[in-house]
């Protein structure tokens, strides 16, 4: 049996699951929250599943106890089992990685370098003098979030954050000293890169992001009423095997890899989300990239 660890809502496994019912080859199960209660069990024994999926959430336990200290108890003991269960999913043929789903961006950027990958050049400090000598080095430099865009509602109005150039007027009216911040220098596109990789397996998009000067920055400010357009992309075998060095680094079996192409034609890393979107790139460049998933899951 396969065990799929991921919402209800995430398309691309319910593309999957599709593929599966097709095959008919194997039986499945899937879980949005909580697998210890109905599998424990049979996953402690190693007889239940074949193969683990783990595409996006993470397991969440509620108790009804009254006092918190007992409350905060029953938690961690839930959380320590869990992590058990996981550990041994893990032990079978597997996508994903449960303790790798809240990736660091800045490992991530040095595993990349150590690869081999080109990543910009970065800067985090709290201290505006820095700010202003790092500015002084290139043309152009951004902000971006060292973990997450930010995303809320104040007030009835939503906010969010995406990349954004910093300007030396911008830096001279900040503090002093001011909340740790990432700033990085701005590398001229050619264009974007999505990439998809399943263990050794790579499929690459080119997102057009440099037609539209509201994508120009980061194609995550989306255009709804003109998406970039995303079309297949071969890589060069050479920047494949960096990125298959960065996976091994990383411990990540898989992931969506945002890179450049500059203007100078070079590969820049940017960064990977091991939970990354997969349907954007099989469903415009016409990937089988879910099969491919379904195929490993049954034929483990």
């Amino acid at each position: 049996m396969i065990y799929i660890f991921a919402p209800v809502s995430e398309k691309s496994v319910n593309i999957v699951i599709s593929y599966l019912l097709l095959q008919r080859k194997t039986s499945w199960c899937r879980s949005e929250i909580n697998p210890f209660l109905e599998i424990q069990n049979k996953i402690t024994t190693n007889n239940l599943f074949t193969s683990f999926w783990y595409r996006k959430g993470r397991i969440v336990y509620s108790n009804t106890a009254q006092i918190e200290i007992l409350k905060t108890y029953l938690s961690s003991e839930h959380f320590i089992a869990s992590d058990f269960i996981i550990h041994q999913l893990e032990q079978k043929p597997h996508i994903g990685n449960y303790f790798q789903r809240f990736p660091n961006k800045l490992w991530h950027l040095e595993m990349a370098r150590q690869a081999g990958l080109g990543v910009p050049d970065m800067l985090i400090t709290t201290q505006k003098i820095e700010a202003q000598e790092f500015i002084k080095k290139y043309s152009s430099v951004i902000n971006k979030s060292i973990k997450d865009s930010f995303t809320g509602t104040f007030e009835g109005v939503y906010y969010y954050n995406h990349t954004e150039r910093v300007s030396t007027e911008v830096v001279e009216e900040l503090d002093e000293e001011f909340f740790p911040t990432l700033f990085q220098e701005e590398i001229p596109k050619e264009y974007e890169l999505r990439v998809i990789f399943v263990h050794e397996k790579m499929w690459a998009g080119a997102i057009m992001s440099q037609s539209d000067p509201k994508t120009s920055l980061d194609w995550r400010n989306y255009n709804h009423q003109k998406p970039n357009r995303i079309v297949p992309y071969k890589l060069p075998s050479e920047v494949e095997e960096k990125i298959r060095k960065f996976a091994q680094l990383a411990d990540l079996n898989t992931g969506a890899i945002d890179m450049i192409v500059s203007k100078d034609k070079r590969y820049v890393f940017l960064e990977c989300n091991p939970n990354g979107q997969i349907s954007m790139v099989s469903e415009k460049c016409n990937y089988p990239i879910e099969k491919y998933i379904a195929d490993f899951l049954a034929n483990a």
